[in-house]
């Protein structure tokens, strides 16, 4: 297994990430936990999980993928070797079963959404928290066509910052990081100021849309390299739902193969 620091964080993770989203849903906790036993045996130290999973969205399963693995987290006492990352669920009428649909708008639904993560996960820190997608109305989960509205701009980026910072100061998160969003943004977030550890974007790639986000003082680990499998046909049967679609592999660097990273 091969490992690259992500950013300037101090953290090394390894090339690919394990991804959660379909346990507790589409895999049981046993199937998860061979996984699990699977990866970290082949060097995978780095992996992702988000209040949001399991997938498909269901109020039922949420927050389960979290579960099963501080489940396993608990029983193989290797938390320590392991960077685990962990995502805030944004606003959206599909989400009402979260925080009423509100997101991480405010301090107290921020920091409420990083205690249940916790409990979940059985840890006293998660290494990366990302902020799942954005609080605004723009393009993300492959909408295209966005328009402006500014009644929907969300809140401003300093105070969501402010807001981390603080769970950061208190020893809750490690590193900070988004997920789903644009360049521009991105770069908004460093000039408002991240810390000198920068910070992490998790954008969607894959050979269809590839898309770099180069910028100083930011690392990009990617999801979905692989059209969600469906370049190989593995989940050709959810072709018509998107979020059933998951990939539990992503790569930190898109232009590098798979089996260069992993044997056997």
């Amino acid at each position: 297994m091969k490992y690259r620091p992500l950013g300037r964080t101090g953290i090394d993770v390894s090339v690919l990430c394990l991804g959660t989203m379909t346990w507790g849903e589409q895999n049981s906790a046993a199937d998860a936990h061979r996984q699990l036993d699977f990866a970290v045996d082949a060097g995978i130290n780095f992996i992702d999980t988000a209040e949001l999973y399991a997938t498909p969205v269901r109020p039922e399963t949420q927050g389960r993928s979290g579960e099963i693995l501080g489940d396993w987290l608990k029983i193989c006492g290797r938390r320590d070797r392991l960077v685990i990352a962990s995502k805030a669920a944004g606003p959206g009428a599909w989400v009402q079963h979260i925080r009423a649909g509100r997101g991480y708008r405010s301090r107290a639904d921020l920091a409420a959404a990083v205690e249940r993560s916790l409990r979940r996960l059985r840890t006293d820190h998660i290494d990366l928290y990302q902020l799942h997608w954005p609080d605004r109305d723009t393009n993300f989960f492959g909408r295209l066509g966005y328009r402006h509205a500014p009644d929907k701009d969300g809140i401003a980026i300093g105070e969501t910052l402010q807001y981390l910072g603080e769970l950061v100061d208190a020893g809750k998160i490690r590193q900070v990081g988004v997920s789903n969003e644009t360049a521009w943004v991105v770069a908004e977030w460093l000039r408002a100021g991240t810390g000198g550890a920068g910070l992490c974007q998790q954008p969607r790639i894959h050979h269809q849309h590839h898309h770099r986000h180069d910028q100083p003082g930011t690392v990009a680990a990617e999801y979905r390299r692989y059209g969600s499998g469906t370049a190989a046909g593995t989940f050709a049967r959810h072709r018509n739902d998107p979020y059933s679609l998951s990939i539990s592999l992503s790569l930190m660097h898109a232009n590098e193969p798979i089996d260069r990273h992993i044997t056997g």
